[in-house]
C-alpha cells in the first residue's frame, strides 16, 4: 500500500500524510479550505476498503458483491465517511447524511480527510488536463458539502 502511486493513493497521501495538492485554482482553493480544519484523529488503524459506495453491487435476491477492493490502512469509519461524503456530492442524497452516520467520535475529521481524499484525484486530473465525467464539476458540487461538514459541532444543522 505505501508504494501505490495512482491518483486516488495521492488522494489518500494529501488527506492524511500532508502530501502537497496539485490542481486548479478551484480545486486547490477548496482543498486549502479544508486543510485549515484538520486536526490529529485519535481513532485506531485497521485495513478498510477505501471506495464502498461505487464497488458493491446489490440485488433483491442475492447477497451484496463487492467489485473491487482498494484496501487503506486508516480509522475503520473512514469507510463511512468516504461513502457518506460521496453519496451527498455525487448521489444527491441529503446532507443530514453527515450527523446520521456518525460513527466514531474523529467523525468530523474522518469526513474532513475524505474529502481530501476525493479531492487529491480531481486535483491530480486537473492538473493534467485530464478532468472527466463528474470531476469537471467536482470542485462547486463539494462545495455545500464542504460548508455543512464544517458546520457539524458548532450548533447549526448541517442541512437537508
Amino acid at each position: 500500500m505505501d508504494i501505490r502511486d495512482d491518483p486516488w493513493a495521492f488522494g489518500d497521501r494529501l488527506a492524511w500524510e500532508g502530501a502537497e495538492p496539485e490542481g486548479d485554482a478551484e480545486t486547490l482553493e477548496v482543498i486549502a479550505r479544508l486543510r485549515r480544519h484538520l486536526a490529529p484523529v485519535s481513532s485506531p488503524e485497521q485495513v478498510i476498503h477505501g471506495d464502498i459506495l461505487p464497488n458493491v453491487l446489490l440485488s433483491d435476491r442475492l447477497p451484496p458483491a463487492v467489485i473491487d477492493w482498494p484496501p487503506y490502512f486508516r480509522p475503520v469509519a473512514t469507510a463511512n465517511a468516504v461513502a457518506v461524503t460521496d453519496a451527498v456530492t455525487f448521489r444527491g442524497a441529503s446532507l443530514s447524511l453527515l450527523d446520521a452516520w456518525a460513527s466514531a467520535d474523529d467523525w468530523k475529521q474522518l469526513l474532513i480527510r475524505a474529502l481530501l481524499y476525493r479531492l487529491g484525484p480531481t486535483g491530480f486530473f486537473a492538473a493534467r488536463n485530464r478532468l472527466m465525467g463528474s470531476l469537471v464539476t467536482h470542485a462547486r458540487r463539494v462545495g455545500p458539502v464542504v460548508d455543512a461538514v464544517l458546520a457539524l459541532g458548532e450548533g447549526r444543522p448541517s442541512g437537508s
